[in-house]
């Protein structure tokens, strides 16, 4: 069954959007996602613009999809394993916004798909018939309350433990922690 863009299906920006390929960890591809207005992803080389060899993937397992408001959406092709994004698993044959920096995983493949870009601020909340999350509400002063939680749970930690306790800033203070 062939894919049939929508209406209102666009070719993005020039390098406004890349696709990563991660597999343990590890970028082992990278796909300039703007030159088309949808990619398909899938197991078939001849049939996906991007191909995820893997058995729980089909062959046209998903698509990527450019919006004319500036959004870009993920439809599952009505796979047999299923797709995810961020975890959360995606209905079949139905548009679910992916927003820069969503991790999305076909099938129990290994590798992960994720999105980077600009910001998105038009296209998300437009598209007809794809219900949206509610905004998340923070109280003031909630991160600070949050970051030191984290700190007396660390404490506790170490000292339950026998171990020190390292805080991020130990870690990546002063560049990369490895």
């Amino acid at each position: 069954m062939a894919y049939e863009p929508p209406s209102w299906s666009t070719v993005p920006p020039p390098g406004s959007y890349t696709l990563e390929i991660i597999r343990d960890g590890v970028v082992i591809e990278t796909v300039d996602a703007s030159t088309r207005a949808h990619y398909i992803l899938g197991r078939d080389p001849a049939a996906a613009h991007v191909h995820l060899p893997h058995p729980s993937v089909s062959r046209q397992h998903a698509v990527i999809q450019h919006r004319d408001s500036g959004g870009v959406w993920l439809m599952d092709l009505g796979s047999t394993h299923g797709t995810t994004i961020n975890k959360k698993a995606c209905p079949s044959r139905a548009f679910v916004a992916l927003p820069p920096g969503a991790m999305v995983r076909l099938g129990s493949g290994s590798r992960l798909v994720t999105l980077l870009g600009p910001p998105d601020e038009a296209g998300a909340s437009k598209a007809p018939g794809v219900p949206q999350p509610p905004p998340v509400r923070t109280r003031p002063g909630e991160a600070q309350y949050s970051a030191a939680r984290a700190a007396q749970r660390a404490e506790r930690i170490a000292a339950t433990t026998g171990r020190s306790a390292v805080s991020a800033d130990d870690l990546h203070g002063g560049g990369a922690g490895w």
